[in-house]
């Protein structure tokens, strides 16, 4: 054992009563990034494990309006076992009761589902629940919409031409999550796929959506499959996923809310480390008669420097330990408090990066925030020290301790910037909390000038009150600092939820109409007009053509060419509603 540990931990024999705010602080900061982390790859983990489920098969590709050609369909049953399902919103109408609800119908085939299973309420089969006896065919819903139209199982319902009896009450579809529709309006209403022929609702110009839904082979690789695909089909007009990303639209909510977590959880941390920075601070100034004592005694600088880091990082590693542990038991409490509500099946586990990258944060904030006033006591002379008890010194750190100061710090700024996913995020937020760490760094001074400035004044309790502010060793900038950058994140949380709720409201046209109704073919005008208006209180009815169209040139440019950024590609995908009007 070296004599700066033997000291160091002798002297830390009288407890951590002066580290206790340090500590908490980068539990704190540490536990919060670290159980983001966690639960962020127990989510993803959830994906990956069940994305063949999620997806509905190995591959999916998605058409719109119109289904693949046969010699498509026949290249897919070729390589591999293929089922479609149909997707579109209608109306159930209950005859007997005068009731309608919109519905999300799903038409699927006998090959449905490829992975997993669906649960019913009852023991049977899909092919049970779905076949036609007696003329009359079958149909699986969720429970919502036998609470719209207070249903009861065996009823019946009019769904466009074809009148359906409801046997099941769907309690999940395996692959609800990888549909093609993210925003979900009503109830589903699963049907056989032979049933929607008789429907009628399948017409030009009906918003259907077709997932061809494919299971490959055990040995098959899906890159060589999309390459043959894309080979023999150089020109289809269909969306492909396979099941390295089943739920786009889940992970990007993951990852979107990890890195808002993530660098709430690093500010938390920024907060507290000037928590650490003042606690280490006063922990020092009451050495300063063992530092003028080890100094009178020979010790040097340096070896003072190691014991004092060697403490601060023994008490860096009880908070960032605490923290770790509490971000390690994330998952476990969030699938055992809100497992029914997810999305996905998070899978409980030991994930060691996202808990690395935690302590990572919590020794790079401890060590920038630390090694100034470390190397600040350490550097001063017996004399100075001995007269600090009266007059605090007010030397700095020498040039290799603020070297090391701003390693730590960049080291800090670099993590931040590597572990994000959305990496411009990431530098933004570092430039915002430098920025903001300088501007009140810079009030703190300037309350400090201020205070200097007002302090001749008559009343007594006043005149103390600003020398306080002023005083050698006054910690007036620090404390303006930590109140400014916590302000400052509740300051924002506030102004992003009153911008967001002003720009709905300023949108909102004065006269907005009651109700809006899509997907009325040319043939239903003329009857949807005349029932409407036999409604009381309707004043005023106002039709807008739709039709469907997909982006093929950009200024002139084919898109396949053309150049364009990401974040607005998902223009290019699949087809768009266009309206137009004379005014």
């Amino acid at each position: 054992m070296t004599p700066s540990l033997r000291l160091a931990l002798r002297e830390m024999r009288g407890g951590i009563k002066g580290f206790r705010v340090f500590v908490i602080c980068l539990a704190l900061g540490v536990g919060t990034i670290a159980a983001v982390g966690s639960i962020s790859a127990a989510v993803r983990a959830g994906l990956d494990a069940d994305a063949q489920r999620i997806l509905g098969g190995d591959v999916s590709l998605r058409m719109v309006h119109r289904e693949i050609t046969a010699r498509q369909r026949n290249w897919l049953d070729d390589t591999g076992t293929l089922s479609r399902t149909t997707l579109m919103r209608s109306m159930a109408h209950a005859s007997g009761r005068d009731r309608r609800s919109l519905i999300e119908l799903k038409a699927v085939d006998g090959q449905y589902p490829l992975f997993g299973t669906i649960a019913f309420d009852t023991e049977m089969t899909i092919a049970k629940a779905l076949e036609r006896r007696g003329g009359v065919w079958g149909a699986a819903v969720e429970q919502g919409l036998l609470d719209r139209l207070a249903l009861v199982i065996g009823e019946v319902v009019l769904v466009g031409d074809a009148t359906f009896e409801i046997r099941a009450v769907i309690g999940s579809e395996p692959d609800r999550l990888g549909g093609a529709r993210l925003l979900n309006l009503g109830p589903r209403f699963m049907i056989s796929d032979a049933a929607l022929g008789d429907t009628g609702l399948i017409r030009p110009g009906s918003l259907v959506r077709y997932l061809y839904r494919l299971r490959l082979s055990p040995e098959a690789s899906i890159g060589d499959w999309r390459s043959a695909l894309t080979a023999a089909f150089p020109k289809a007009r269909w969306r492909i996923r396979d099941r390295s990303d089943a739920a786009p639209s889940v992970r990007r909510f993951v990852d979107r809310t990890t890195l808002f977590l993530t660098m709430l959880g690093l500010t938390a941390l920024l907060i507290g480390g000037v928590g650490v920075g003042n606690s280490v601070r006063h922990y020092l100034a009451g050495k300063t008669a063992t530092l003028a004592t080890l100094k009178c005694l020979g010790a040097s600088s340096r070896t003072l420097f190691r014991i004092y880091l060697i403490q601060i990082s023994i008490m860096a590693a009880i908070g960032i330990s605490a923290g770790i542990t509490a971000g390690a038991l994330a998952p476990v409490l969030l699938v055992a408090t809100l497992g029914d509500s997810l999305p996905v099946d998070a899978r409980i586990g030991f994930y060691p990066l996202p808990l690395a990258i935690a302590g990572a944060f919590g020794a790079l904030a401890a060590l920038a925030f630390s090694l100034w006033p470390i190397g600040r006591a350490c550097e001063v002379t017996p004399a100075s020290l001995f007269r600090s008890l009266v007059a605090p010194s007010r030397l700095r750190p020498t040039p290799s301790h603020l070297a090391s100061v701003v390693a730590a710090t960049t080291l800090l700024a670099a993590l931040t910037i590597v572990s994000a996913d959305d990496r411009w995020m990431a530098m933004w937020f570092v430039g915002g909390s430098a920025g903001a760490m300088i501007t009140f760094a810079i009030c703190g001074w300037l309350v400090k000038f201020a205070a200097r400035q007002a302090r001749r004044r008559r009343h007594m309790e006043l005149r103390l009150a600003l020398a306080n502010l002023h005083r050698p060793g006054a910690q007036t900038a620090n404390i303006v600092t930590s109140l400014g950058l916590g302000l400052a994140v509740l300051v924002a949380v506030v102004s992003i939820e009153g911008n967001l709720r002003n720009e709905i409201e300023q949108t909102l046209p004065d006269r907005a109409p009651g109700f809006f109704f899509i997907d009325i073919q040319p043939h239903q005008v003329s009857g949807f007009e005349t029932a409407v208006r036999g409604v009381d209180g309707v004043d005023e009815i106002r039709w807008t053509p739709i039709l469907r169209g997909r982006i093929t040139r950009i200024a002139s440019i084919p898109v396949a060419k053309a150049p364009h950024v990401t974040h607005v590609r998902w223009m290019l995908r699949g087809d768009r509603g266009l309206t137009w009007a004379a005014r």
